[in-house]
């Protein structure tokens, strides 16, 4: 079992109404963060305001996707999402905007480029590591800023770890025998593993892939100083999520 670190973005005045914990990128103008409990979103329409809460944007700033476990990017720009868009990966060159995703055992991913002119967001669980959403997200960012995988930054976030993400032997055999253990007749896969292994397939360096901030969501439902989060698993299929999101520049 891990905890989350201390340090949450509580401390951070850009994050100053909704308990959260930084997902560190270390870019200047550069904020992202998933929200811990009592923060939660069950549905994408309070996923506006709670995001609000954190970010200090209007509501209206905030854009979201109706998540289907894929590899779809969509990129933000002056045209606004159409209601209930599919995908589960944003991009934007756009300041003042936040991008976000909603997670519960599946992984929150945030990209940014090294100057902080491009920034990402990616929902991934098994499916969408099976599917490549991380190198998907990857390479449409490089293609909307011109910058090279190697420039980028990413941080991964809360999500079922390897301690408990138990899964079926079609499952593993998706995925790279390293990426999957037996423990007492059962099947676990390290979900941030796929997905960092993703990231540096696509182009990241090892060493700008942060995974600091990916404990596992069921060993922390109850954990201490506030910071808990949601798992779909442990709550037998409960509707709650947390949210992740991530800003660069001024609140408009």
């Amino acid at each position: 079992m891990n905890r989350p670190p201390s340090s949450s973005a509580p401390d951070d005045p850009g994050f100053p109404n909704v308990p959260c914990l930084t997902l560190p990128l270390p870019v200047a103008g550069v904020h992202s963060a998933v929200t811990a409990r009592p923060a939660d979103a069950s549905d994408r329409s309070r996923a506006p305001s709670l995001v609000s809460g954190c970010s200090g944007l209007h509501p209206e700033a905030v854009h979201q996707l109706r998540q289907v476990h894929g590899a779809t990017v969509r990129t933000v720009d002056a045209s606004p999402l159409v209601a209930h868009t599919a995908g589960d990966a944003l991009i934007t060159l756009d300041s003042g905007v936040a991008i976000c995703v909603r997670v519960a055992d599946c992984a929150p991913v945030v990209l940014t480029t090294a100057d902080g002119r491009g920034i990402g967001i990616v929902h991934a669980g098994w499916r969408g590591a099976r599917a490549d959403a991380p190198g998907a997200a990857v390479a449409a960012l490089c293609t909307l800023t011109g910058c090279g995988p190697g420039e980028l930054w990413a941080a991964i976030g809360p999500a079922l770890g390897p301690c408990c993400f138990e899964v079926g032997p079609e499952v593993a055999a998706d995925f790279p025998a390293r990426l999957v253990r037996s423990e007492a007749g059962r099947l676990l896969l390290d979900l941030p593993g796929a997905i960092a292994l993703h990231l540096e397939t696509a182009g990241l360096r090892t060493d700008r892939i942060d995974r600091s901030r990916a404990v596992c969501t069921l060993c922390n439902r109850d954990a201490p100083g506030g910071l808990s989060f949601h798992s779909y698993r442990g709550s037998a299929g409960g509707p709650a999520r947390n949210l992740a999101f991530i800003v660069k520049g001024p609140a408009r």
